[in-house]
């Protein structure tokens, strides 16, 4: 493994690790334990709706750029001022469609109100993002790391004085938090422009009507994945809203706290696969072995998300009563099925990094085509029969369906059968080992193991999060008995260095 490559993601998460985890337990989950389930699923609902036009912001051009300046860093000061001019007429085609849509629903007024700024939230996401891909494009991975944090950084302080003094005179509503994260977001992407100048010099306009056609052309495989992963991982919130009426809002926001665990494992992923997709891009270009980095960051993503998985389900209830004042059981289970879903997702950012890098747009494009289908229908008929719990297994059988797909194409294209059987094999047997250890401390330490295995409740010896501890501690070292974690692996590529 290269030592770049751990250098700029142990930098990476190291920063993430500070911050993310105060937005999300600090921020996120404090907005919706003081605003209610009820209030925050209106927004979620509202949040995933405005979510599935992100295409018409990004439109592949994100992973379309970083691949291109990837491959050709000297171009990046002809493509720039094309595509900001490229963004802001698809940020207007992006309202256009969400309120001709919202409209079309008949979005109650108070709906379409929140959904303005929320739309903009999007928009300014989308041209901070791309600022971002060029950055991470140029190599520049420690700036694109605190680039990363910055939007999250930001909210903290903004949202944090709001949600945590006397500043506004009166309660906190999830309106506050909207229009305090679209403050914090503009800020975000003026810094990250800002960041980008300081690397590549001035930016003058230099609009080129051909060069607009080329990136429009060239983007638009990267912006159909785009739309297809949108839609089978956020179409659940907006569909438990649609299906189940009146008590849509509510159980919207039981699925978006289950989720939100779930999308704050997924971010590390996401986070790791912004660093491979240039680096699998560069060294694709230079003819070089990419199996030891995508062997390396698959076990690694394998060793955190299956320990992540497997202990949120085995202490889901306690942990979701720990979270959020209204949670009960039917809230634990929903959880429980979700977070194996990080797996799924680490092994598709990982693999989806490599054959984006290899411009195998048509076949990411089919796999996702798939996952929507079955999303849809998986939703249709599981949310009215078993509300978000039903969300949660329609997402966790699309997600495991797409990471298969993932492993076995690659497979194909690369010409790995073996290695990619091997190490998922690997992966499955750390995942069983996991799962063994965590339910033999519930049945030595623990209440016992669940009815439907047998158990039978006792009192506990050690408290759940020191249970927790424990299997966590215990699971690294199953992680390094398996070779999924090497120190020595480590120790080489610093040699190496």
């Amino acid at each position: 493994m290269p030592r770049p490559f751990l250098q700029n993601v142990g930098f990476l998460l190291a920063l993430n690790l500070l911050i993310k985890p105060v937005f999300i337990f600090g921020i996120d989950l404090a907005v919706q334990n003081r605003v209610g389930p009820e209030a925050y699923g209106f927004y979620f609902a509202l949040f995933n709706f405005a979510f599935l036009f992100n295409v018409l912001l990004d439109f592949g051009i994100n992973n379309f750029n970083q691949r291109l300046v990837a491959r050709d860093p000297g171009r990046v000061a002809v493509w720039l001022p094309n595509i900001i001019l490229v963004k802001g007429i698809l940020a207007i085609a992006f309202y256009t469609a969400v309120f001709a849509v919202a409209l079309g629903l008949r979005l109650e007024p108070d709906q379409l109100r929140l959904l303005v700024w929320l739309s903009l939230n999007r928009v300014l996401i989308s041209f901070h993002m791309y600022f971002r891909s060029n950055v991470s494009g140029l190599q520049a991975f420690r700036t694109d790391a605190v680039l990363s944090i910055l939007d999250r950084g930001l909210t903290i302080l903004v949202v944090g004085a709001l949600l945590y003094t006397e500043l506004l005179g009166r309660p906190f509503t999830v309106q506050d938090f909207v229009y305090a994260t679209t403050f914090s977001l503009t800020l975000t992407a003026l810094g990250s422009f800002a960041a980008l100048r300081r690397i590549t010099g001035p930016i003058r306009p230099a609009w080129n009507r051909r060069l607009l056609r080329v990136v429009l052309q060239r983007a638009y495989p990267f912006a159909l994945l785009g739309v297809l992963m949108t839609i089978y991982n956020r179409v659940d919130g907006v569909m438990l809203e649609r299906l189940l009426g009146e008590n849509g809002d509510r159980q919207a926001g039981i699925y978006a706290a289950a989720y939100r665990l779930l999308d704050a494992g997924t971010m590390f992923a996401f986070l790791i696969s912004g660093i491979l997709l240039p680096l699998f891009a560069r060294m694709r270009k230079e003819g070089q072995n990419v199996w030891p980095v995508a062997r390396a960051s698959f076990r690694l993503l394998v060793a955190v998300s299956v320990t992540a998985a497997v202990l949120s389900a085995v202490h889901a209830n306690a942990l979701m009563s720990l979270l959020y004042t209204e949670a009960d059981a039917f809230w634990g289970s929903t959880f429980a099925w979700l977070m194996p879903g990080f797996v799924f997702n680490a092994t598709v950012y990982v693999f989806g990094s490599l054959l984006t890098a290899e411009n195998r747009l048509r076949g990411l494009n089919r796999i996702a085509l798939a996952g929507v289908a079955g999303n849809i229908l998986l939703n249709l008929l599981l949310i009215p029969r078993h509300q978000a719990l039903g969300a949660a297994y329609a997402t966790l059988i699309t997600q495991g369906i797409v990471a298969i797909a993932h492993l076995v194409y690659t497979a194909r294209v690369f010409a790995w059968p073996r290695r990619l059987s091997g190490e998922s094999f690997r992966g499955l047997g750390f995942a069983l080992l996991v799962l063994v250890l965590a339910l033999a401390l519930e049945w030595a330490l623990g209440p016992g193991l669940p009815e439907a295995l047998g158990g039978t409740a006792k009192a506990a010896v050690w408290s759940w999060w020191s249970r927790a501890l424990l299997a966590a501690a215990a699971a690294g070292l199953a992680a390094w008995s398996l070779g999924l974690l090497d120190p020595r692996a480590l120790l080489r590529a610093r040699s190496e260095g």
